[in-house]
């Protein structure tokens, strides 16, 4: 005896393609007040930064301020560490599950969750992407992710809990890309001395401050043509992470006690 179902079929293990349902928010309150969008997949960002599904102008709000993902219990939400922090009916969110139609405060803004719709998402075909293996979706998304994060010159910014595999994801994209016979230069950025985590990233000239009696070569420097993964770069101080972030966007910078800018 056979039955008959009119669902959706079971996604054979070699298809490019993986149905998701999509995330959308409304800005119900502050400076971007009607501002809408729904992500082109599940998973959206909201912060002040250019790279958010949802930039915000609202001075309160941090540059990678939260994210909203699809959960089987709701809607997920994870506040990344920021300033203000993220608050779902008046109560302060790190991680939690929430449903469409609540409101979240992001600083001085306030935002409505939405209902999003359907939408399908480029998979990898076969799950082995050299020392990254498997078949569920959710790691074939990445594996896609990350060959598309290889084909660009641009900065990549990987969020993840310690363990994850930041550095395993950050190694792929540099094997993967145009850079691959160059360095791949890793720096744990909590291990850093305070006084000489600027000379350790972008090195000194000889007279530099007191010790310093030969110039150094950064991390920076090292990593010229290739990639450098900055691990635990929220451990920096703000001040320093300013300045990383107008060497990432300027591709420049200056060794400490140097006159003439590096570029890389």
């Amino acid at each position: 005896m056979s039955s008959r179902w009119d669902g959706p079929g079971t996604t054979p293990l070699n298809a490019d393609h993986f149905p998701i349902k999509t995330i959308a928010v409304r800005v119900v309150e502050g400076p971007d007040a009607g501002k809408q969008v729904e992500a082109s997949e599940d998973t959206l960002t909201i912060g002040a930064g250019e790279g958010n599904d949802l930039v915000l102008t609202d001075s309160t709000v941090s540059r990678y301020h939260a994210e909203l993902s699809q959960h089987r219990a709701g809607i997920a939400v994870v506040d990344h560490d920021s300033t203000n922090g993220t608050f779902a009916s008046d109560v302060r969110v790190t991680r939690g599950i929430i449903r469409p139609g609540t409101r979240l405060t992001i600083g001085r803004t306030k935002i409505e969750v939405l209902e999003g719709g359907a939408a399908t998402v480029r998979v990898h075909a076969t799950g082995d992407l050299g020392g990254i293996k498997g078949q569920a979706p959710v790691m074939r998304r990445l594996m896609a992710k990350v060959e598309n994060a290889a084909r660009s010159p641009s900065s990549v910014l990987l969020i993840g809990e310690s363990g994850t595999g930041k550095e395993l994801i950050a190694e792929a994209i540099h094997n993967l890309s145009p850079r691959a016979d160059r360095p791949f230069v890793t720096v744990d950025c909590a291990s850093l001395s305070p006084t000489l985590v600027a000379s350790d990233l972008f090195g000194h000239e000889r007279g530099a401050f007191t010790g310093a009696q030969r110039q150094h070569i950064g991390a920076f420097e090292r990593a010229d043509g290739g990639t450098i993964f900055l691990d635990e770069l929220g451990e920096l101080t703000p001040d320093l992470q300013t300045t990383l972030l107008g060497v990432l966007e300027r591709r420049r910078f200056r060794r400490l006690g140097g006159s003439e800018e590096v570029g890389v």
